[in-house]
């Protein structure tokens, strides 16, 4: 499973997310990976990733921050880029679609947080915990941004890793 959705994701403009969604395609068509977090509009951008795996349906979103929260890395109905964590629309929509996804597993990846803080900040204890979890019932939320391994908790039903360090 692989998230695209970064704050770098948009660095090398359209070009380079085009170029990044055929490699990934490749990998698809090998069956060696599935993506989410980025298209070449906003329903591409926020579609559920599914495989399955033993027999089971899994379904994998992402979304993260993008660069200085600059809106043309935000993806439109005609407009390339990521859904975008820190707009709220953005991250209703990403959790609606995957909690709608056919599949007995649902993974949630959010590429974000205050870099080099341990703990998790406000706004993810309210968006992980309250929202995705408790509200939502999304089976795994994993984030990573912060270059530091932040804490772990079990919320409802939910696994919920505050981020994953550099790895």
């Amino acid at each position: 499973l692989l998230s695209l959705a970064n704050n770098h994701s948009m660095d090398y403009g359209v070009a380079g997310l085009q170029e990044t969604l055929k490699s990934v395609g490749t990998l698809q068509k090998e069956r060696l990976a599935v993506a989410a977090g980025v298209g070449m509009n906003r329903e591409q951008a926020g579609r559920p990733a599914r495989v399955a795996v033993k027999g089971s349906e899994i379904a994998f979103s992402a979304t993260g921050i993008v660069t200085n929260n600059l809106e043309r890395h935000r993806a439109g109905p005609n407009k390339p880029g990521q859904i975008a964590y820190r707009f709220d629309d953005d991250f209703a929509e990403v959790r609606k679609r995957l909690v709608a996804a056919p599949a007995q597993y649902r993974i949630l990846s959010i590429h974000y947080g205050q870099e080099g803080q341990v703990r998790a900040d406000a706004k993810q204890l309210a968006d992980y915990r309250g929202l995705a979890a408790r509200q939502d019932g999304i089976d795994l939320i994993v984030s990573h941004h912060a270059h530091v391994v932040r804490g772990v908790e079990i919320a409802g039903h939910s696994l919920i890793f505050y981020g994953l360090g550099n790895f």
